[in-house]
């Protein structure tokens, strides 16, 4: 068994310290813990959106109005908008918690403990981190010091700012 967490979930490297779990996977997730006040790739200011959207939108165009507004990139549009789902004939509501995804994001900004824990696992434990190759979240020297410490660092090659399935 293990854990699995990813993307703005840090928090589940000091969940680990709580568990029997013989390891943990980081799916493009940085294990350190950001300023209250930093939103370096604007995932706060996207969050603060999508919190005060409705919760059901007709269609996927019509997500993409209601936040026209907010200068948000067309690819991040329709990617916030792959993440709509219903029946044919129905409405489209979010298929992720919202006040979930907004509360694990910030767990995973005020874990202070991640990077400690990654560079130093309880003994029995493995730790495995997957970024993206050409992610702009990963700083050099982090990457240096995880080579250093021998973390389990893969990158996808070709994958840009996030690792998807």
């Amino acid at each position: 068994g293990g854990g699995v967490g990813g993307g703005g979930g840090g928090g589940g490297f000091t969940q680990m310290e709580r568990r029997a779990l013989p390891q943990t996977w980081s799916l493009d997730s940085v294990p350190a813990a950001l300023a209250a006040e930093d939103d370096p790739h604007g995932v706060q200011r996207v969050i603060q959106t999508i919190k005060v959207l409705p919760r059901t939108f007709a269609s996927r165009e019509a997500l993409a109005a209601a936040v026209a507004h907010q200068g948000f990139p067309r690819d991040l549009v329709d990617w916030l908008g792959s993440n709509l789902a219903g029946p044919p004939d129905g409405p489209l509501t979010w298929v992720f918690d919202v006040d979930g995804a907004a509360a694990l994001y910030e767990s995973y900004k005020q874990d202070d403990d991640a990077l400690r824990t990654v560079l130093d696992p309880p003994p029995g434990h493995e730790v495995h981190l997957v970024r993206a190759a050409r992610s702009e979240r990963w700083p050099t020297d982090l990457d240096h010091k995880l080579k250093q410490r021998m973390v389990e660092l893969s990158a996808v090659a070709g994958a840009g700012s996030a690792v998807a399935a």
